[in-house]
């Protein structure tokens, strides 16, 4: 979920409402550094990890950013799943 503060969304309201309106993803708006007010389309709901996001008890991944393939083996163990994790980078 998106995040800006409360002066920038008084900046740029009309972007932020035609961003939401054309993704569908919430933009959650910050007040004194903290998530206080999410903004989003008529009928859409907040998933469960949106919720705790707003109420800063998570973060929601970037949906940009392409997370690491982390193949784990019960057999091999954590060790051994940490030991491929480390050689990817």
């Amino acid at each position: 979920m998106k995040t800006i503060g409360a002066r920038e969304f008084n900046r740029h309201t009309s972007q932020v409402l035609r961003q939401v309106l054309r993704t569908a993803e919430p933009v959650a708006i910050t007040y004194q550094g903290r998530p206080r007010i999410a903004v989003l389309p008529v009928g859409r709901e907040l998933t469960a990890l949106e919720r705790l996001a707003l109420a800063g008890r998570a973060t929601v991944p970037d949906r940009g950013r392409a997370l690491p393939d982390l193949a784990f083996d019960p057999a091999g163990g954590v060790d051994a799943a940490l030991g491929a994790v480390r050689e990817e980078r």
